[in-house]
């Protein structure tokens, strides 16, 4: 059995490309350049020596990389000119070999066998020490064909970045050098690591990052190795174009990323497998100075291969929400063969489940420590485990209090937490055009620039390892917000006001000072003697609104209603109070919808009649009556037969109390003008009788007589037939659901729809009645005759015909009798040409033969049946047509 945690799956390697159609480029798989000091030449100038190590894939079909040319260009950072060219030489180590172990992880699915050749060409150059310091490049040309990159063919550029003297103090430098590890595999979709870290031979310190890989300016398919350019800024741009989600800091996506201390390479590789170019940044500081910069252009591949993975979330510390707690592994692989699951209570008979997404309820809060193990194929298990707390009773409740933008908001923590003590606050407050909007303070505050909406997220944490988020939408608004209930109104000129505005901040003051008390409060007392209008002013702390109250006196009120009135009754009517009364009273309140309001609805059973008080204030009083009479609908019923047969009819009977009447729809009426009208509808229908009166009740009543119409009875008992003494016939009527034949010589049963007859030689042939009826009695006859042949069976054919239209003797029709199949039936003139041919019984030949009408003559026939006893039968003659 094979135990593992973790397999790193894919293909590490240097920038590699898919085509081979371009055999002088796309053997490369990648590359770096760096550079070591080698002494001071003098005082002004120093010795490096450069080295571009290559990768070429071992089954590339391309150039072999004995035969690779490498000319790398100096150029100066004070103008980025080209100052020198360098051809480099193969060092004397030759092509090595890197590869991995075919087979050397047996749980792995699709392995591959990675390998590479690794060159080294090296060349030293002499350089003035100056300020600004020197790039050195190479371009190679070209890579294709990867997922993460848009375009076709398109090249790398190596870079080694040499530091001036203003930033090394006139000392000297050693670029860093990536350590060679390109042979490990990663499948795609799955949890990886890389150590892509690099050594310093000054000692500096590095700091790892992924950049934007760059183009191979100048080169061609015919020109891989294209000369220095002659500036350095044409190689620096423009850099690949990336695609969809991917990017240059992001070359795998956002699950990936590289740690800038260990320059470890980790996390979920992408879940489409290829090719994915990667550049590797590796910073030299120094003195707490950047100095220079080391790249690694590469291009990895994700390998469609899967392995037996378990993976649980090392994000997952604390759960909070409840006691339950739902488990599923991070590994979605097809290798995945079983589960089993250890939640970390050995005393609970459920501690261990073989499910793959299984739930489990702790017993209590604590850290409990779950493992999960995942089976493979070939015994290859894979195991990982987790430190879950369980601490039920955490919610982020964020509280916040302001007024306008003007003002700081004051965002206070109100989150609850069972267990633990809270102990980390984030506060971001949501303004997407600030960098400072944050706060890691409990109770915060922050001051909005403009108003608007804003969306802020609250973050809290407590000592068990609980997180929350919440988010709050908050308005933030350019003034105070306030509400009067009413902005118009009206008093009596003896009485006195309250005026209310409603508000929780800033100091509030009402204009004009005329009759009002407490006018710097929320509820002053206004008693105006004339129509004015208050102005209410909030102010907080220079936020200030404003709003309106119209206050319109009055010296008295009347009130009216409408004059005495008649409804139907159960009706209700609105009694429309005309007044500008505030307040009113009606009496009595039996069939009111309420006796409070100035326009009820009143629904008396008996005439009533009602009065209403009017009041404005104490002092300002008016009072109306109405009287209202109900009076009944008019009363109609209306009978009739409730089903017919098609084609019957019934008498419709109705009775009233009204003074008109009238009938719908009038379809299949007869003196639909009558109370008694006679109804025969081809269909079910529904009649409706509208009663009308002028007794003061101006609704009409109804009543409806639903009539329904069984569908017409179409009894069918098959066409006339033929049949030979001892022939069973099978005979089928339709139409119904009861049938009854008559006579009953030769039937099975007269009861049936589909009773078989068979016959003796006494008659020649008989015609049977059936009656088809409903389970409602509607019925339908139909009839068929057989004739009885005491022959054996045959096939009987017309001696002559005459296919004159006249509809007697048209057609040269077989007539099979005993015969249950027609093989065919054949007619040939005197050539012996086939003009007709059928094989379904009942059809025949009309005289035509393609489209002509054929003269008179004598034809040959031949015909064959299987008869009712599967014989078979034939028949061979001659037939004249006259015409």
């Amino acid at each position: 059995m094979v135990v593992y945690k973790r397999i790193i799956i894919g293909f590490l390697c240097a920038w590699l490309v898919l085509t081979t159609s371009i055999a002088y480029a796309t053997h490369i798989a990648g590359g770096e350049l760096f550079y070591r000091f080698l002494s001071a030449v003098d005082g002004n100038t120093d010795r490096y020596q450069f080295t571009m190590r290559l990768y070429r894939e071992c089954n590339s079909g391309g150039q072999q990389l004995a035969g690779e040319s490498v000319t790398i260009g100096i150029y100066s950072k004070a103008n980025n000119a080209l100052i020198a060219q360098i051809p480099l030489s193969p060092n004397q180590t030759g092509i090595t070999i890197l590869r991995n172990t075919p087979g050397a992880i047996p749980c792995l699915t699709n392995n591959i066998d990675v390998c590479y050749q690794i060159g080294e060409w090296e060349g030293a150059i002499d350089l003035p020490k100056t300020n600004e310091g020197y790039y050195a490049s190479w371009v190679r040309y070209t890579r294709t064909n990867m997922v993460n990159v848009t375009g076709g063919f398109i090249g790398a550029t190596f870079l080694a970045d040499i530091p001036g003297r203003s930033l090394i103090n006139n000392g000297t430098n050693n670029s860093a050098r990536f350590v060679v590890r390109d042979t490990a595999i990663i499948c795609r979709d799955k949890n990886f690591s890389i150590d892509y870290s690099a050594s310093d031979a000054d000692g500096d310190s590095l700091a790892y990052k992924f950049v934007a890989a760059l183009d191979g300016q100048g080169g061609s398919g015919s020109n891989p190795n294209p000369i220095p350019q002659t500036s350095i800024t044409t190689l620096l741009q423009p850099p690949l174009t990336y695609s969809g989600s991917f990017s240059g800091s992001q070359p795998l996506g956002s699950a990936v990323v590289i740690n800038p201390r260990t320059g470890i390479i980790s996390g979920r590789a992408p879940s489409i497998p290829g090719k994915y170019v990667l550049c590797v940044a590796a910073e030299e500081w120094r003195n707490g100075v950047k100095i220079a910069e080391s790249r690694k252009d590469f291009i990895i591949t994700i390998g469609d291969c899967d392995f037996a993975e378990a993976n649980l979330n090392p994000n997952t510390r604390a759960f909070c929400e409840s006691f339950t707690y739902n488990f599923e592994n991070g590994s979605t692989s097809s290798s995945i063969q079983g589960y089993l699951w250890d939640f970390g209570v050995p005393l609970s008979p459920l501690n261990n489940s073989s499910l793959a997404t299984p739930s489990f309820t702790f017993p209590d809060t604590g850290i409990y420590k779950v493992k999960l193990t995942v089976f493979g194929p070939n015994g290859c298990n894979a195991t990982d485990s987790l430190e879950l707390g369980i601490f039920p009773g955490f919610t982020a409740r964020p509280n916040i209090i302001g007024t306008c933008f003007l003002n700081p908001y004051q965002f206070r923590d109100s989150s609850i937490t069972a267990y633990g003590s809270l102990n980390s606050f984030r506060w971001d407050f949501g303004n997407l055009l600030a960098t400072d909007d944050t706060s890691r303070l409990r109770i915060a505050n922050y001051t909005y620039p403009t108003a608007g909406t804003f969306t802020v997220q609250y973050i809290v944490g407590n000592t068990k390892g609980c997180i929350d988020t919440a988010d709050v939408v908050l308005t933030v608004r350019d003034r105070p917000q306030i509400s009067l209930p009413f902005r118009d109104t009206l008093i009596c000129n003896v009485d006195t006001l309250p005026l209310i505005v409603n508000t929780n901040v800033g100091v509030v003051s009402w204009q004009p000072n005329v009759n009002i008390i407490n006018p710097n409060s929320s509820n002053p007392l206004v008693f105006p003697r004339d129509s004015i209008q208050y102005i209410v002013t909030v102010n907080d702390n220079g936020c200030i609104t404003r709003d309106t109250v119209r206050v319109n006196v009055l010296p008295f009120i009347s009130v009216s209603l409408p004059p005495d009135t008649t409804i139907c009754k159960t009706d209700s009517i609105v009694l429309r109070t005309v007044s500008e009364g505030l307040r009113y009273t009606w009496s009595p309140s039996t069939g009111l919808s309420s006796d409070a309001v100035k326009q009820p609805k009143a629904a008396p059973l008996v005439t009533t009649t009602y009065r209403v008080i009017a009041n404005l204030g104490d002092f300002c009083i008016d009072t109306a009556f109405i009287t209202v009479q109900p009076v009944p609908y008019p009363q109609v019923q209306a009978t009739g037969s409730d089903t017919l047969c098609f084609g019957e009819q019934t008498q419709l009977v109705a009775t009233m109390d009204g003074t008109s009447f009238t009938w719908s729809p009038i379809d299949g009426l007869i003196n639909a003008n009558t109370l008694t009208p006679i109804a025969r509808p081809n269909r079910s229908m529904q009649y409706v009788i509208q009663v009308n009166d002028v007794q003061g009740c101006p609704k009409p009543s109804f009543d409806t007589v639903f009539v329904k119409v069984i569908p017409e009875v179409l009894a069918f008992a098959g066409n006339d037939t033929s049949v030979v003494v001892g022939q069973p016939l099978q005979l089928n009527a339709y139409g119904g659901t009861n049938y009854q034949w008559s006579p009953s010589i030769g039937l099975s049963s007269t009861n049936i729809a589909n009773p078989i007859a068979n016959f003796t030689g006494s008659i020649d042939s008989v015609t049977y009645l059936v009656r088809v009826s409903t389970p409602e009695g509607c019925s339908d006859t139909t009839d068929i005759k057989v004739r009885i042949f005491k022959t054996g069976p045959d096939i009987f054919v017309p001696s002559g015909f005459t296919p004159n239209a006249d509809g007697r003797n048209d057609v040269l029709r077989p007539v099979p009798v005993g015969i249950k199949q027609l093989v065919y039936f054949r007619v040939y003139n005197r050539l012996g040409e086939l003009v007709y041919s059928t094989n379904t019984i009942g059809q025949g030949w009309d005289g035509v033969y393609k489209g002509i009408k054929q003269a008179s003559g004598t034809f040959v026939y031949t015909a064959e049946g299987v008869d009712f006893q599967d014989k078979t039968v034939v028949r061979n003659g001659t037939a004249v047509l006259i015409r």
